[in-house]
């Protein structure tokens, strides 16, 4: 199953917009929405006395159910370790999150060790300009063949950071 998870922003009504995510799935060969996932907007945990954050979601299991035919690909575990780093990123706040995610996936040094993305915060206040956020992005390397030297991963890592310059992102200073 091909699956497509997307920044959704305020589209979606009773989700914070900074996690407010839509899920797509391929039926057929075309993208369907399949549901929404995301936290609970502040203001209906606050209305509904709910004790802390929560994360809701909303599935369409008719679609999942036509995504989830098929082959099913099944692969031997890694011999080899796999290496991850974290990178802090700011970049304008109008930009979609996942748009950093593509210019990772699809660098071309990247090419075959980059087994993992993943936006693990994002941050506006303190700290970050104003009409800035701070998006903190998390990959995971490993070739098939070997371990990974600390060369390797840091060429890597350069030719990420500057695939994601062009979109006008800096690295965060500590």
């Amino acid at each position: 199953m091909r699956a497509r998870f997307e920044a959704a922003g305020d589209t979606i009504s009773g989700l914070h917009p900074r996690s407010a995510t839509s899920i797509s799935v391929v039926v057929d060969g075309d993208w369907h929405q399949a549901g929404v996932l995301g936290e609970l907007h502040p203001d209906l945990v606050e209305r509904w006395e709910i004790n802390g954050a929560a994360i809701v979601f909303d599935l369409d299991l008719e679609i999942l159910s036509k995504a989830g035919h098929g082959v099913v690909k099944l692969q031997p575990l890694p011999r080899f370790p796999a290496v991850g780093r974290d990178f802090a990123l700011v970049v304008d706040a109008a930009l979609p999150s996942s748009s950093i995610v593509a210019a990772f996936r699809s660098c071309v040094a990247a090419d075959g060790l980059l087994e993992g993305v993943d936006i693990f915060d994002v941050y506006q206040g303190k700290g970050v300009a104003v009409g800035k956020k701070s998006v903190a992005v998390a990959i995971t390397l490993r070739a098939a063949d070997r371990t990974l030297a600390e060369a390797d991963v840091q060429r890597i890592a350069d030719a990420l950071l500057a695939d994601v310059r062009v979109l006008g992102a800096e690295v965060r200073a500590a």
